[in-house]
């Protein structure tokens, strides 16, 4: 923005220049205009400073309880404590579950395996069993 003011001083020196050697008004009425399109921008670019200003002081963590002020008159309390209680009994709770879901999921998990693992065994316990009674020389009673 400086640079831009100090371009703009440095043509304005030069018109002058070039006014006071040739005695143009036509160069006048472009110096002029030139100024006019200065003083306009500048006008822009505060304008453009003072909205940017406005919404940063809109967006920082306070607006929302500055403009419930500005409407009804009082500041609202935030009880900072309740909600710090309120999130901790949320988590536990959501804690406390996920650990009952995966005890569940485990003791049905575990009493699957011993219910496979017993059939196995009897299986191969029969097997055993035919085996010996097939044999003629040996007398198996039940």
């Amino acid at each position: 923005m400086n640079a831009q003011k100090t371009k703009n001083d440095k043509r304005s020196k030069q018109m002058d220049n070039l006014n006071k050697e040739d005695g143009n008004t036509e160069l006048q009425n472009l110096f002029d205009e030139m100024n006019a399109q200065k003083t306009k921008n500048d006008k822009l670019s505060q304008q453009m400073e003072e909205l940017h200003n406005r919404m940063e002081d809109s967006n920082k963590a306070g607006g929302v309880v500055e403009s419930y002020e500005a409407i009804t008159g009082e500041v609202p309390e935030v009880d900072q404590e309740a909600k710090l209680e309120e999130a901790l009994q949320n988590a536990i709770y959501k804690f406390i579950g996920i650990l009952i879901i995966a005890v569940a999921v485990g003791a049905f998990i575990g009493i699957c395996s011993v219910v496979l693992i017993g059939k196995c065994l009897r299986r191969s316990q029969n097997k055993r069993l035919q085996l010996v009674k097939s044999r003629s020389d040996m007398q198996f009673v039940e």
